[in-house]
């Protein structure tokens, strides 16, 4: 299961010209769904005019590794560095009418601090965030772009897949670990001995190419003396090379001036690249790649397997060496390692360890299984649910992207391709055959819609309107009906509480006749119980402002009661005070039914839940009216009604009239008009006060989402 594990990332938007805008509220929203609130802000603009040819930004391929940036790319950010408005855990998004060099609508590096967005879309910031906060990968081939319903692929999705939720939540991840932004490319030592050894394989078994998913990670990798590229193809084609060089230019740190020209050598596969600034180099990387005398290599490495072998196949548990020895012998001599012998090794290598290059060689191990021995392996890997379970447990992805592979990704595709392998014409997706495998396995490892829907309820005690309409839409995914109203009142306490009293709308004139205490343009708060209870009813649904067709100026009200007041004025809809024109305010959002109900009755405990806890269980947002004063329903409980009061905290029902029932002796228990005072926040109405004072609900309100 995946654990929400809350986070917080600051971002700021970078315009680069003026009366540039986006909806930052809808891609706060995309991650706020997953645990993560985005501190995004706008500021001043940045000329990049220097930067640009014809208008348009030199700019790194997306389709590429998303190491690095283009020279170009590189040296705006220096110059915007050398502004000393970077901070250090702050990421910074150019947003810019300019063109991109290769069409594409954004550009972030994974791990990066600096992003672009060209086309000025909030899905694109969404997209390149996520390569830049979280790492997070194209969950495609450059050929296969579009067929994967996720933000992180190119359609108009907006969910996350499982992997990224994992990525995203993995306690071990930190928000703010910058790539060197200079360079771009990252050292991995064990990978690249990897890459060569596959390759050096691949000749001895005399394969012509090598799959990509044999790599399952394209990007650029350094060794001491040369550097690998693997880009997006499909395969890797070993039966042709082409050996090049190229004049390159070194810049200087800030990136703005040339400091030489250098000769780079290069051996170019279909699919892969090496380079490097020395002749030599490339030239024996090309003989253990392409030996002379391929039979008389082949036989120094059966050689080697044998002694290896004969060594270890009857220990219990390997030494370093041996696991680094039999990791290299794999690839080569996989075909020597009997479907029983591999469980084996399994096991004792999960014993072991489970660091990278230990996984890798399990792996490896499921790779290079051949279509007969997969007909006895995979039957016999099933049975055995332990295994399975620990395999899952013990290859993790905490190092992707930190030069290491995604593991976790790759166990499962590696069992799917190994499904395939023993029925290779079955019409199992990846997710059919996941959860064959795991069988019973499968509640423990994959969460369900509950689980996923009760831990974002779970990440904070007040949730904004965008989390409040991300938790609504994870708690309809939910189909038992008792969790779903479970949630659903969990969901209720999640609503902010807003106080009456510091309102800033002004009493009009019609509130000064019908209130002889008040005088027309005098603070109205205390008359506006039934706005800010709207208010705090709408919150709960997920509404935000602006409404529909509503007035601009209103938009200067930072409270929502204080918009809704202007609203009404301005539109003339009638006296707050009327359900009537709470209805016709709700309506203007759009966004839920407005039912109200007539009781006349004293509060009774049974006929009140009865009545009222399924509109709360399915997600209404429920207002109560009662002694002439109206408040929104939180929830009921066997002890009274949970109520956020706007006025204040009810301390003595005994007393006639409101407000001589917010007071007790010299204690005056009303909200401060001066500050955001929350007196009323959560207040129990117990059932025996409300029923031996005979308290009348006078009527309720319901929002529905959806019609009865």
């Amino acid at each position: 299961m995946v654990h929400l594990s809350p986070k917080t990332a600051k971002v700021i938007l970078v315009p680069t010209s003026e009366n540039i805008s986006m909806d930052i509220d809808r891609v706060k929203s995309i991650y706020s769904k997953i645990g993560v609130t985005l501190d995004i802000t706008w500021t001043a603009p940045f000329d990049i005019t220097p930067y640009l040819t014809n208008g348009v930004l030199e700019t790194k391929d997306v389709f590429g590794d998303l190491t690095d940036y283009s020279p170009s790319q590189q040296a705006l950010i220096n110059a915007y560095k050398a502004t000393g408005k970077v901070a250090n855990d702050t990421y910074y998004v150019f947003i810019t009418n300019a063109k991109s060099s290769t069409g594409q609508g954004g550009y972030m590096a994974l791990g990066g601090q600096f992003g672009f967005v060209f086309d000025q879309t909030e899905r694109t910031l969404a997209h390149e965030l996520g390569h830049g906060i979280f790492k997070l990968a194209h969950p495609f081939k450059k050929k296969q772009q579009g067929n994967v319903p996720s933000l992180m692929d190119y359609t108009s999705d907006e969910a996350l897949l499982f992997a990224d939720w994992k990525q995203i939540n993995d306690p071990a991840f930190k928000i703010g670990i910058f790539q060197k932004q200079s360079e771009g490319e990252y050292s991995d030592k064990e990978y690249i001995e990897k890459i060569i050894n596959r390759m050096i394989c691949a000749g001895l078994n005399n394969e012509k190419e090598i799959p990509m998913y044999h790599f399952h990670k394209s990007g650029t990798f350094r060794e001491n003396d040369y550097t690998i590229i693997i880009d997006h193809k499909e395969k890797i084609n070993l039966a042709s090379y082409k050996a090049y060089t190229k004049k390159e230019h070194t810049f200087s740190k800030d990136a703005t001036r040339i400091t030489k020209d250098i000769t780079i050598y290069y051996v170019n596969f279909v699919g892969l690249t090496i380079k490097s600034e020395s002749k030599k180099t490339i030239e024996d990387l090309l003989i253990k790649i392409k030996p002379n005398d391929v039979q008389s290599v082949k036989k120094t490495y059966e050689k080697r397997f044998e002694t290896l072998w004969s060594k270890i196949k009857d220990k219990n548990d390997f030494s370093k060496v041996e696991i680094s020895n039999l990791k290299e012998m794999v690839l080569c001599m996989g075909d020597k390692i009997t479907p029983m012998n591999r469980l084996s090794i399994i096991k004792k290598v999960l014993d072991f360890s489970s660091k990278e290059n230990e996984e890798d060689l399990i792996l490896d191990l499921l790779q290079t299984i051949n279509n007969q021995d997969a007909k006895l392996f995979l039957p016999a890997l099933k049975k055995d649910t332990d295994l399975i379970k620990r395999l899952i447990e013990k290859l993790d992805d905490k190092n992707l992207f930190y030069g290491n592979e995604n593991n976790n990704q790759r166990l499962f595709k590696e069992l799917f391709k190994l499904y395939q392998k023993v029925y290779p014409k079955t019409k199992r997706n990846y997710v059919q055959v996941r959860d064959w495998l795991l069988g019973k396995l499968a509640d423990e490892f994959i969460p369900t819609n509950y689980d996923i829907a009760k831990e974002f309820l779970d990440k904070k005690e007040e949730f904004t309107p965008e989390e409040i309409s991300s938790s609504r839409e994870q708690i309809e995914k939910v189909t038992d009906s008792l969790q779903k109203s479970e949630l659903y009142l969990k969901l209720q306490e999640k609503v902010p509480y807003y106080s009456q009293r510091n309102n800033k709308s002004l009493a009009t004139k019609q509130d000064a006749a019908n209130n002889p205490w008040l005088k027309e343009g005098d603070p109205a708060g205390d008359i506006m119980c039934n706005l800010t209870s709207q208010a705090m009813g709408l919150y709960y649904l997920g509404a935000t402002k602006p409404c529909k067709d509503c007035p601009e100026e209103c938009n200067q009200y930072e409270q929502m009661e204080d918009y809704l007041e202007c609203i009404k004025e301005t539109k003339k809809l009638g006296h707050r005070g009327l359900g009537l024109t709470r209805e016709k305010i709700l309506n203007l959002f759009n966004i839920a039914i407005y039912e109200y109900k007539g009781h006349n009755k004293v509060f009774q405990k049974e006929e009140i839940t009865n009545l009222l806890k399924p509109h709360l269980a399915k997600g209404d947002a429920v207002i109560l009216s009662a002694f002439g004063h109206i408040v929104r329903l939180q929830a009921i409980t066997d002890k009274g009604l949970i109520v956020d009061d706007p006025y204040g905290k009810v301390v003595d029902f005994s007393k006639g009239g409101a407000t001589a029932k917010y007071k007790k002796g010299k204690d005056d228990y009303r909200n401060d008009k001066k500050s955001n005072d929350n007196k009323g926040d959560n207040n129990l109405w117990k059932w025996e006060d409300l029923e031996e004072n005979k308290i009348i609900l006078k009527g309720y309100e319901i929002y529905s989402k959806t019609k009865k």
